[in-house]
Parts: C-alpha cells; structure tokens; sequence
C-alpha cells in the first residue's frame, strides 16, 4: 500500500484516536502515529514490534508495551531541534520515554549498515517509523532499507509514513524502487497520487519556516509544502532478501521537464529537501514515473 493522505483521512482517525483531535504544528507526524495505531490494532497477531528514529516519542511503547513485545532504536545524533549534549538527551529521553514504558526494550543505534545494535534478525512483525526516512538522501534510505528487511520474519511488514516536499514529487519513484530492491513488496505497483487539490495534509507552513528551516538562517526562503506517504511493505516469504527480485525493480523513466532552478533548495538537518531533477504535474500516475529493468 503507498496512499498519500488527505484532511479527512487525519480528521477520521482524530475521531477514533482522540489524544490528537486537537491543533497541531506536527500534523504529519500525528497522522502517522495513528495510521500505525489503526493498522496494529487491527491485526493483534503481529506480537514482535520494532520502532525506529523515535526520539522522545512514547506513543507506541506506551499502547502496545504491556501486551506485545515493543522494541525501540535511536540516538544521538546533535540534531538542531533536540539536546546538543547527548547526557543531556539521555536523560530527556529516560523522562519522557523509558520512565514511562518499563516493559519496552530500548536500543542505541541508527538502522542502516553500521548499525551495532544487538538486534535480533528475522525476528520482527512489524518495523515502523514515523517521519524519518525523508531526513536523509535515498541512498540512506536504501540502505536502511536493507537492514530493516534482514530484521523482519518473512511475511513480516515495514510500515509507516515519509514526508514529502510537494515540489519534488519524484521521491515517490524513488522510494517505491528502494522498497522493491529490497524485497519489501508494496501491494499496489503503480498507486494513483495526487500533490493537488484542497483536502491534501499538509504541515502548517509556519511550522516549516520556524522549526523545519531553522537552522537555515533569517533569509530563508519557504521550499515547498509538506504532506506524507503512508505505505505497507511486506518483506517477502524467502528466507533471506533476493539480490535479483522477481518482481520488477522500479526506477524512474526520463521524463522530459522544464529547466531545474538556478539554485537546488539547501539541506536541513530537520529534512532533506532532495534536488529532484524532475519536475512532474501536480497529480499523476507513479506508473508515469516508473519503469521495469530488464
């Protein structure tokens, strides 16, 4: 599944999920905390949980800790918008998380390829993130990709949401060719999408330009808004990720564009804003974007 949200999507799990039916300067990020909620809460066979890049967040291990086995991975990493002394971030993340959620197992470490973290592999149901995997480039991603697929069961899911700059809409082609390269089989190839219309989710722009953007200095400029991609991806029922899939991998087509601007938006360490070579209609078909390799 690769849906973006829209308003009435986030309003109908608020109804549901009432601890954020409220104003919001991280809408995003609440949606996706309760599209992984609805998405557990309606399998409870999906016992083994692992959450990464969850920073002080306690919404799952504090849900689901006393009745499934949840893991957490992250660290510090001098990020902006959190402490910059990592006893300092230490001890927030004692207050705000593991205070909270004693029978939680929590480990230190990023996913990826480097990652140390004793971590079990083949072990997981379910691995999941929320608004992470947009802060790095896509070779990252991949990456990440790759050692979260050698964690889950076979038959097991990565779930969660990307933020996307709306500008740069060729992410999504990206994102879905990482998935499959990877053996993380998304249920619809080519998805329908759109980056237009007026019920589209979106983050606040003054929460992009005050928190997103700030480290980017007084003359900033707004890159683009932001909404989100919610996708399951099931690892699949071979032992080990095939290095050549049965499935097509996907990679984007050349597309013809007008000029790219004179300048590519600058990185921030809150998100990536990717410089995208293509510039693509506000609405279309990822069948567009993607391509077979033979």
């Amino acid at each position: 599944m690769l849906k973006i949200p829209s308003v009435d999507d986030w309003f109908r799990l608020s109804l549901k999920y009432r601890d954020f039916h409220r104003l919001s300067h991280t809408v995003l990020k609440d949606y996706g905390y309760m599209a992984i909620q609805e998405y557990l809460d309606e399998r409870p066979e999906l016992r083994r949980i692992l959450e990464f890049g969850h920073g002080f967040t306690a919404t799952l291990f504090q849900r689901y800790g006393e009745d499934r086995e949840v893991w957490g991975i992250d660290d510090f990493q001098g990020l902006h918008y959190f402490p910059s002394d990592r006893a300092e971030w230490e001890a927030r993340f004692d207050r705000e998380v593991r205070a909270k959620t004693a029978n939680c197992t929590f480990r230190r470490g990023l996913l990826g390829s480097q990652c140390k973290a004793d971590l079990p592999t083949a072990y997981f149901d379910v691995i999941c993130s929320v608004s992470v995997l947009e802060e790095v480039p896509i070779d990252v991603v991949r990456d990440i990709l790759r050692h979260a697929a050698s964690l889950l069961k076979p038959g097991g899911v990565l779930i969660g949401t990307h933020d996307l700059l709306t500008a740069f809409p060729a992410r999504v082609g990206e994102y879905i060719s990482a998935h499959a390269e990877m053996g993380l089989a998304l249920d619809e190839r080519y998805p329908v999408i759109s980056l237009c219309g007026n019920r589209l989710l979106l983050e606040s722009p003054t929460a992009v330009m005050l928190l997103y953007q700030e480290n980017e200095g007084d003359d900033r400029k707004f890159l683009s808004h932001w909404t989100t991609i919610w996708t399951v991806a099931t690892k699949r029922t071979s032992a080990t990720v095939p290095t050549g899939s049965p499935e097509p991998v996907l990679a984007p087509l050349p597309i013809t564009a007008p000029p790219e601007p004179a300048a590519a938006p600058p990185f921030s360490l809150m998100h990536s804003a990717w410089s995208m070579r293509r510039f693509l209609p506000a609405a279309f078909s990822v069948r567009n974007l993607l391509s077979p390799l033979h």
